[in-house]
């Protein structure tokens, strides 16, 4: 019960823990940055900062949130929150996102980053209850390829391709 009403302050805790251990010793320790990038944007380490700042930010948000919220609240003793408790839909759901993540996980490998990319977005897409595939069929085949173009192309980073690096030129 007690962390069904302090849910925001844990998750925020952990959130903003997790960040300052990634900011201050993954990266530190496990990103090998070359001494000198032309661009800052490209440099091994910029990305991971980026998203571990924005982590620790939200995670401070939903820990100060979590605070006031438990300031205000006045429970009834042995009372059981439901609106905390999931719904088996939701698990349900949770349970399925996560045994594709793993299915894409292993047809990178397989099939290339971008084949497994685009089946991964039309199943999610689909999964998550979208309907329109004159919309979602089209971004599910080009953003792959696009996001392949920049990572090949542009910031000259190899993406496997599985059994289509016999075709590669």
């Amino acid at each position: 019960m007690w962390i069904s009403r302090n849910q925001d302050v844990l998750v925020g805790s952990l959130l903003v823990g997790f960040a300052l251990f990634g900011q201050f010793y993954l990266i530190p320790m496990g990103v090998h940055a070359p001494a000198r990038v032309a661009v800052e944007a490209l440099a091994p380490a910029f990305w991971p900062s980026i998203i571990l700042w924005m982590t620790l930010i939200f995670g401070g948000v939903l820990l100060v949130m979590g605070v006031f919220k438990g300031l205000h609240h006045d429970p009834v003793v042995g009372e059981i929150d439901s609106e905390y408790l999931p719904s088996r839909e939701a698990v349900f759901r949770l349970s399925v996102a996560v045994v594709l993540l793993f299915i894409y996980y292993f047809l990178i490998e397989t099939i290339g980053m971008v084949a497994a990319s685009i089946l991964a977005i039309l199943a999610f897409t689909w999964f998550s209850g979208e309907r329109r595939y004159v919309v979602f069929v089209p971004v599910a085949i080009l953003l792959p390829f696009a996001l392949y173009y920049f990572f090949t192309a542009i910031a000259h980073v190899p993406l496997p391709l599985g059994y289509f690096e016999l075709f590669r030129t």
